[in-house]
């Protein structure tokens, strides 16, 4: 569903102002035009606008075309064509169109179903590409999100809405049981799939025809052992009300947040774990974002070991 369009004035550009957009270099018209948003906030209503435009009206000559190149024996990669898409889906979620993005996000998920893997886990450099992608979706559905919270409450979806949801976590279900007859223990868009899953109602349990544990949260996969702790005293302490507490100078969450845009559902449980071995058993889940919340509610229902600080 296509957000309103506001009026905006324009004007023409005259042909030295054409001539500093032609000639600086991208990372310099970055810096410009970063400068220039933070002059007025209508200016960057202006550019979402303008870029909404763009895309839409682009939109039909666009095609995605081939994303990978290669195959498992000789090393798949990806090609341009991956990070041309790939960028144009994360324009489409910085201007408001969330929706629409969701439609080119499942069409790179159907390439990937079509990918022959083997048996052997993806390359480093593909894994990360894809894991990417998993982190594209799950930024798009937190968009999807706040697009569907009002003042007054949490709307429905339009059909349209639904429709572009659905196909997504088909696509994410279909992609998964082809990877999976191909020897795949590892499905690298399970943090996503978890997330659709959520807002589609779609159990996931029953999806996989009751493969898994019912003791186990929908769409929570393998989380890895965490190992005894053996936390050390405190360096420093304080005193709240008569109770010594110690001091906090950097929890669980701070230390693992810088990579969880680009960390698959493994990588980050992983992460959990490592910190967690080394003694930081505190979080605060003030302030943050996406999925973020959920996944470590998921993971600390696993461990007895984490203090919350809440």
């Amino acid at each position: 569903m296509s957000l309103p369009e506001t009026r905006i004035a324009t004007a023409h550009v005259n042909l030295m102002t054409d001539t500093v957009i032609a000639n600086l270099p991208p990372e310099a018209l970055r810096s410009v035009m970063r400068s220039i948003l933070t002059t007025d906030p209508g200016f960057t209503g202006a550019l979402e606008c303008h870029t909404r435009r763009y895309l839409l009206k682009t939109s039909p000559s666009f095609s995605i075309g081939e994303l990978f190149t290669g195959d498992a024996s000789s090393g798949l990669e990806t090609t341009v064509q991956f990070t041309t898409t790939q960028q144009r889906i994360r324009v489409m979620l910085g201007s408001g169109l969330c929706f629409e993005g969701l439609g080119l996000l499942g069409d790179i998920i159907d390439k990937c179903r079509a990918l022959r893997l083997g048996e052997h886990p993806p390359e480093e450099r593909l894994l990360q590409s894809l894991v990417s992608v998993d982190g594209d979706i799950v930024q798009a559905l937190t968009a999807v999100e706040k697009k569907l919270t009002l003042p007054s409450g949490r709307r429905d979806l339009a059909e349209d809405e639904s429709r572009s949801l659905t196909r997504l976590v088909r696509s994410l279900l279909e992609c998964r049981k082809g990877w999976r007859s191909q020897g795949q223990n590892e499905f690298v868009f399970e943090r996503s799939l978890g997330a659709v899953a959520d807002i589609t109602s779609t159990n996931l349990d029953l999806e996989d025809g009751g493969d898994h544990s019912s003791s186990l949260p929908r769409g929570q996969g393998h989380v890895p052992a965490v190992p005894a702790v053996n936390i050390p005293p405190p360096p420093e302490t304080f005193d709240l009300q008569g109770t010594s507490l110690p001091r906090l100078f950097c929890g669980l969450w701070q230390l693992s947040s810088p990579s969880w845009g680009i960390a698959s559902k493994e990588q980050i449980s992983r992460q959990f774990s490592r910190y967690l071995s080394k003694g930081f058993v505190a979080y605060d889940m003030a302030d943050h974002y996406g999925d973020a919340e959920v996944l470590f509610v998921r993971f600390e229902s696993f461990s007895t070991a984490v203090e919350k600080d809440c």
